[in-house]
């Protein structure tokens, strides 16, 4: 299973709405097919002013082509569990590492408070963290965001959704993503979890708009049966990525990150 619903987490769908009515008021760019709000990311800041997500490497290294191995700045070769980056484009990009993402935006007040306070509650440790939209009949071309011996699980609480709007997951030989292994739709209020680390898509046929909830998160406390992401896992990237960040502000130390 690559997308798992929690049976014990589940929000408040009319506060959600009333939480999404009052950012929709605040958004001062254009919402684009595709739009991130940041909640919680690297520098914190006005969310309300341009698109969130721009310091977060997995941004900047998927590719419109699913393969084995992808050249360029970061490679993920999925054969052998090895993702090696290039510090020295992140540096020029001014990119990070997920999993030091920790300050909250503009966009944390209200309602998402007390979703963020009941996660944390449950043992699940939140990184960069989101809403999505998605325009009527449109959506995220496919993709994946670390090797199969990597950790990657996203949480997600859809908004606002339709029974149109559904998750795709393809085998890596599928690579024209004609047969989905894994098809699902999510409920609004409740809480899932997705495996990254397969290839997968996301698409709104409906005529409505829709909203996730979003973030790259480590469930310390088996909430998922999806396995993996506790505590050990979080510390162990953090302290790689700190490193990274440290080449980042300074120059200083080796240029590529084989990342474990």
């Amino acid at each position: 299973m690559y997308c798992e619903m929690s049976k014990e987490i589940k929000f408040d769908e009319t506060a959600l709405i009333e939480y999404l009515s009052e950012i929709k008021s605040k958004i001062e760019f254009p919402l684009t097919e595709v739009s991130i709000i940041d909640i919680i990311n690297f520098d914190g800041g006005n969310a309300f002013k341009r698109p969130g997500n721009q310091k977060n490497w997995h941004t900047w290294v998927n590719s419109k082509e699913i393969a084995r191995s992808r050249p360029g700045w970061a490679i993920i070769d999925r054969e052998i569990g090895r993702t090696i980056i290039d510090l020295q484009k992140c540096k020029e990009l001014e990119i990070y590492h997920h999993s030091i993402f920790e300050k909250p935006t503009s966009a944390l007040f209200g309602y998402m408070n007390e979703v963020i306070g009941k996660l944390s509650e449950k043992g699940i440790q939140l990184t960069h963290t989101w809403l999505a939209y998605f325009a009527p009949g449109k959506g995220y071309t496919r993709h994946y965001h670390s090797t199969n011996e990597d950790y990657f699980r996203v949480l997600h609480i859809p908004i606002l959704t339709d029974e149109a709007t559904k998750m795709r997951f393809f085998s890596d030989h599928d690579i024209n993503g004609l047969s989905p292994i894994e098809t699902f739709h999510m409920q609004a209020g409740h809480c899932y979890m997705i495996d990254g680390s397969v290839v997968h898509d996301a698409i709104n046929t409906s005529n409505q708009p829709r909203w996730h909830f979003c973030s790259v998160a480590y469930d310390f406390e088996n909430n998922f049966a999806m396995g993996r992401g506790g505590r050990e896992a979080f510390e162990n990237q953090r302290q790689q990525a700190k490193d990274w960040e440290h080449f980042v502000k300074t120059g200083n130390g080796p240029k590529f990150l084989d990342w474990k």
